[in-house]
This record gives structure tokens, sequence and C-alpha cells, in this order.
């Protein structure tokens, strides 16, 4: 069995024990943005206190602090834990706080507490004193989730990774309205030449001639000549002679010149400022990677660049949180799943329910590795040719291959060792039953 930190540890006991315990003192907040709803709580169900309230401040959480000792000197408990609903960042301050304190601290999910708040006295009633009540039952319950505290170096690049993907997303709308809003008004032609807009090549053509009329007035050798000079020497000039004869003859629209000439300019130079953030980005997450012996170890995986090991390493944080590679696959919300009711049975899928940066990535590093890596090739050959894969459903392969690159990836980070065909071996009669589900597995 693989070894966890003393703080995981403490968390299981607590997990494992806490139904059958009667003397543990819980505790459950429903956090908001000035004012916050505490309920205290024996583990044996009696209620103590379900009406404190503190406020979002130093003097509050002083106060709740204060509680607690309050508490843990009446009753003496065996063990006393906060536990704090999943929902938005408001809960992040006071979970440094009590963890500075010395309080341990748990999370439970809004999708268990939402399940769980009619349950308490059969009505929908919803406030925040239930609220709070409602978080401690389910600690009650044993339904928690470990809080992983962000230490550095991993605080710090997940919250880089976070704000790279929003960025990523940001520039992936100004692409489509370049090309939805833009040129389907401008150059509707431009996609037969072109079908990424946010090339080099394209993005130089349409910021230094953002309209169709704006290529005309050159002759076609001038503006070869002129995009060559500004872009890459070895380009095909016969695409950009396609180009210049699709403006010749375009349909694109004549009317509100200016102002769509403006717009196209205003999106591809916001697509380079972007771009350019996130290089300087990766850069400091390259940077903070020192101190992770991961982030270079991951690489070795085939299809596992820098983008994709910080995404891993920022998702799963620190290894010695888990014990199995299946709690990495639940993680990333790869875990299979299937609804079984009397003599229905339906088909088997993946959860979805984890991180979706993580499953994501893996999916990412699996399009790579499926075609490149001479053993993770052979896997994906072999369950293209079982029968019971319908032919073009090669997604739910991609999928075990993923699967199989998250397994490889715990060996690695556990083992501290580079990715070789022993990992790969080690590895390999573990995924034989996510092979054997794979013709049921719906999406990616």
């Amino acid at each position: 069995m693989n070894k966890i930190n003393d703080r995981r540890a403490h968390f299981e006991l607590i997990k494992n024990t806490v139904k059958e315990a009667q003397d543990y003192l819980l505790v459950g907040v429903d956090v908001a943005k000035e004012k916050c709803d505490a309920c205290f709580m024996i583990s044996s169900g009696r209620i103590l206190n379900k009406h404190f309230k503190f406020e979002n401040t130093k003097e509050g959480f002083d106060s709740f602090f204060d509680k607690i000792k309050h508490y843990q000197q009446a009753i003496d408990p065996k063990i006393a834990v906060v536990g704090i609903e999943t929902t938005g960042n408001y809960m992040v301050p006071l979970m440094q706080y009590l963890e500075k304190h010395g309080v341990y601290v748990v999370m439970v999910s809004s999708l268990i507490t939402k399940r769980n708040r009619d349950t308490l006295d059969l009505s929908w009633n919803k406030n925040d004193v239930k609220d709070a009540w409602n978080v401690t039952d389910c600690m009650r319950q044993g339904k928690i989730i470990y809080y992983a505290y962000p230490n550095d170096p991993y605080g710090d690049m997940r919250r880089l990774m976070v704000i790279f993907s929003k960025l990523s997303t940001e520039r992936g709308l100004y692409k489509v309205r370049l090309q939805n809003n833009v040129l389907s008004l401008t150059f509707p032609e431009f996609h037969r030449v072109f079908d990424e807009v946010d090339e080099l090549v394209p993005m130089t053509i349409l910021d230094r001639y953002p309209l169709p009329l704006d290529i005309v007035k050159l002759s076609e050798e001038e503006f070869i000549k002129d995009i060559v000079k500004n872009t890459d020497p070895t380009i095909k000039k016969s695409k950009l002679s396609a180009i210049y004869k699709l403006a010749a003859e375009s349909i694109g629209s004549t009317h509100e010149s200016e102002s769509l000439r403006w717009e196209t300019q205003f999106i591809l130079h916001r697509i380079i400022e972007i771009r350019k953030i996130q290089e300087e980005m990766l850069a400091k997450v390259q940077n903070l990677a020192k101190d992770c012996p991961e982030y270079e170890l991951l690489q070795t995986i085939p299809g596992v660049g820098p983008i994709i090991s910080a995404v891993m390493i920022t998702a799963i944080g620190n290894i010695d949180n888990y014990r199995s590679s299946r709690q990495i696959l639940k993680l990333a919300g790869m875990d299979l799943a299937q609804i079984q009711s009397g003599k229905y049975t339906g088909d088997i899928r993946i959860s979805r329910r984890g991180k979706t940066s993580l499953r994501s990535a893996a999916f990412q590093a699996a399009l790579v590795a499926a075609r490149h890596d001479s053993n993770l090739r052979s896997k994906y050959l072999k369950l293209e040719k079982d029968k019971k894969v319908l032919k073009g459903d090669k997604r739910k392969i991609l999928v075990a291959i993923a699967c199989k690159i998250l397994r490889i990836a715990f060996a690695i980070m556990k083992s501290k060792q580079p990715y070789n065909d022993d990992i790969h071996a080690l590895n390999k009669e573990k995924s034989a039953v996510i092979e054997t589900v794979v013709c049921e597995i719906s999406h990616a």
C-alpha cells in the first residue's frame, strides 16, 4: 500500500470513524460574503449550537475560533473538525485562518449538501441556519472531502494555470468572433484557404489587409511578396495566390468598412496580446516548477508537454495525498459508473464528476501518444481491432489510453522515476478493466 502524508491519514481516520464515534466535535459552516453561520454538533447527533453567526473579518474569525475552544474545553472531544461547503472563494480565507490556528478543516461537496438538505426536515425550505446544520449533518455521515492545503509551489502554479485556462477560453471566443461575426461579413471565402485564422500567415494577411478591397489595391505579385516578407519565406505561394483571386471575386460586404476594418485588427491584436501573456505565465510556471521534480518527469510520458504537465501537477497536487491510481481516475472524473435497477442495466460510462482540466489534459495527451508511442499505439491498435468497438468510435479507445496515462502519471509521481517500459508494464495489468468496458463508454 502506498504511503500518504499525516494530514491525509488523519482525514481518513475521521472519515472512517465519524459514523460510530460519539465524542467528535463537528462544526459546519455556511460561508457568505459578509456573514457566516456555524452549527456545533457532537458526532452522536446532539446539537450544541445551531445559531452562531460571525462576520467575515479578523474579529469575526477570532470570535469563531474562541467559540470552538469554548466547546473543546466544555466537552473535551476526542477530535474537533470544521467542515465547509465547496462554494466560491469566500471559504479560502477562513480555511487558511483555521489551518494556521491548528483547527483541522474538511470540505463538503455542494452536490451532497443539495441532496441532503431536504432530508433534515422533509422540507425544501432553505436558509443560512439550515445550510450550516446541513453541512454538519453531512459531516456526521462521513460525507466529507479532503482539503488539500495549497502549499507552495502548488498554490501559485494552480492559480496561474487557472488564469491560463481562462485566457485560452477568451482567446477561443475572439477566434470564433473573428470567423463567424467578422469574416462572414467581410471575406466569407477566406476559410477555403485557411481553416485556422489564428495562425501566423492568416493573421498577418488580415492584420495588414483586413478587407478584400485592401488586398486588390495591390498587384498579385506585390501582395505575395509583402506577405512572404512579413511571415514565413517557406510558405506555399499558391495559397497566397488563391487568397488574392478570392479577394478579387469576394462577395463580402463593402458597407461599414471602417468599423469592420477596426474590429478585425482589434481582435487580431487581442489574440496576439493574450498569447504573449500566456507565454509569460508559462515562464513563471516553469520557474516555480523548479521545486517540483514531477514537472520534468511527467514530460517523459508520450503526449505530455509543458502545459499538460503543469495542468496535471496543479490538479493532482501533492501525490502523497493519494494511495492508488484509482483515486486519480476519480479525481479526473474518469472512474466508471453505471445505473442498474431491477432488470434494467444501463451502459458503463465514465462518471465525468471530477476536475475537467485533468480529464481534458489526459485526453489531449492520449491523442498524441496513440500516434507516436509504440507501447500506447499498440494498445490503441489492439482496441481498434476489437470487434466490440464500432467503426469510427475511436473516442472510446482514446478514453482508455487517457486512463492509462493517468495511471502512469501516478506511478511516476510516486516513484520519482521517468517513464520507461517497466512503468508501462506495471500499469498494463491495472488498465485491463478499462479495456474490457471501453466499448461501453459513451463519451470522453
